[in-house]
């Protein structure tokens, strides 16, 4: 009985982190870089359901930034989905 309930256990405890990954929300996020200066703090753009959904829209970010380099944006636009658990701006909070 112990065996099979710890069977069991490891299976739950295996299959958990795709649960938890599915169930996440997608954020597209944006900086830019100037000549002569560092890039921007990244800032969350929007969201989606899906990664392929954020990474469709990600795309179509970029085709826009092309487009404004074109028209002389001077800026080197940057883009990247990643699930809603991430900041890539960091911890938040200070140490007590």
């Amino acid at each position: 009985m112990r065996r099979a309930a710890a069977g069991a256990l490891a299976g739950a405890l295996v299959t958990l982190p795709v649960v938890a990954d599915a169930a996440c929300s997608w954020v597209l996020w944006g900086s830019v870089k100037f000549p002569g200066s560092a890039p921007s703090e990244p800032t969350p753009i929007l969201a989606r359901d899906t990664r392929e959904e954020c990474e469709q829209r990600r795309s179509d970010y970029y085709a826009s930034a092309d487009e404004r380099r074109g028209k002389g944006g001077a800026g080197q636009e940057s883009f990247t989905c990643l699930p809603d658990t991430i900041d890539p701006r960091g911890p938040k909070g200070g140490s007590r």
